[in-house]
């Protein structure tokens, strides 16, 4: 199962769509013994922060005659279940004969069907990359409260095919990304959530912050690129020259595809005052991390205020 977040044009006017399609995993899993899937639900992860209990989730089939001429993926609604963080949707098929899988090819690993989802009122493309599909990692709280592990499934036999290594996210969900001094060198430190078809990343470097050069290829630690917990990486830098160095990283699928990751900024030069070098991840949810610098060793208060100019929060903190 391949959920693809934010891609396909994501934007605050349409509300963006978000694609999920089943297919058959390299290595020849094969659906053909039992063509017909009797069942399919799939569920939804949603923070409070950005999703509301009256949104609707708009599903547009794209490939339909995997479901038959009557069926359908319906929007079951989204439901606070008392997580203080997060609300929980449900897509389910209603279709009598359930789907027929006969079509897949484990020779060529084709795409069996997909379907787009869009929310209304709109959505924008950083609030759609914060939603998670309810697996064997994102399903702790929901099977606290069914009693029973809980997560997507497609059922074939009243086996669940969507299990272990079904659930990933693409092409990789990068949790951090950071650095720091070490003397004479940099020291650069990485982590991810998940990772598809991922062969590794490029680090680049920079001296002005607009070009940059690659210093170094990392492989991905995940067997194949494909993992569905937290790795995670380590780059040193040991040609260090000017007092500043800009990083990012660019993460290479084995097709080619790639994508950037945030900026890090290293300095040398001791600062002159305090200053905030940076925040990651970002969007965040519930937990940020901040870089500051300063000349020497202080408190700072550090506050937190929303869109309207309200604090939210304010703490003490030793630099």
């Amino acid at each position: 199962m391949i959920f693809f977040f934010g891609l396909n044009g994501s934007n605050g006017g349409s509300g963006a769509n978000l694609e999920f399609a089943l297919r058959i995993k390299t290595g020849g899993l094969s659906y053909l013994a039992v063509p017909a899937a009797e069942d399919f639900i799939m569920y939804l992860r949603l923070p409070k922060s950005d999703f509301s209990e009256t949104d609707v989730i708009n599903i547009v089939q794209t490939n339909t005659s995997i479901f038959g001429a009557t069926g359908t993926m319906l929007f079951q609604g989204i439901f606070d279940l008392g997580d203080p963080t997060y609300l929980y949707a449900g897509l389910a098929l209603n279709a009598a004969s359930g789907m027929n899988l006969s079509s897949l090819n484990a020779g060529t690993n084709a795409w069996s069907f997909a379907f787009t989802i869009s929310f209304t009122p709109a959505k924008t493309a950083a609030q759609y990359n914060q939603l998670r599909v309810i697996d064997q990692t994102n399903n702790t709280y929901i099977s606290t409260i069914f009693g029973t592990p809980t997560f997507t499934a497609l059922l074939m036999s009243g086996v669940n095919q969507l299990t272990g290594s079904a659930f990933v996210v693409l092409p990789v969900d990068l949790l951090t990304f950071s650095g720091y001094k070490d003397g004479t060198r940099n020291q650069l430190r990485w982590s991810t959530a998940s990772e598809l078809n991922n062969r590794g990343f490029e680090v680049q470097r920079s001296m002005d912050g607009i070009n940059y050069t690659t210093i170094a290829f990392v492989n991905s630690l995940a067997p194949g690129g494909y993992s569905t917990s937290k790795l995670d990486y380590a780059y040193t830098d040991n040609n260090v020259t000017g007092s500043r160095q800009f990083y990012r990283l660019r993460q290479v699928d084995f097709d080619g595809r790639s994508k950037l990751s945030n900026i890090v900024l290293l300095k040398s030069d001791k600062p002159t005052i305090i200053t905030l070098d940076g925040m990651f991840p970002n969007p965040a949810v519930s937990v940020v991390n901040m870089l500051i610098a300063s000349p020497a060793k202080d408190r700072v208060l550090m506050t937190l205020v929303d869109m309207s100019g309200r604090t939210v929060l304010q703490r003490q903190l030793n630099v």
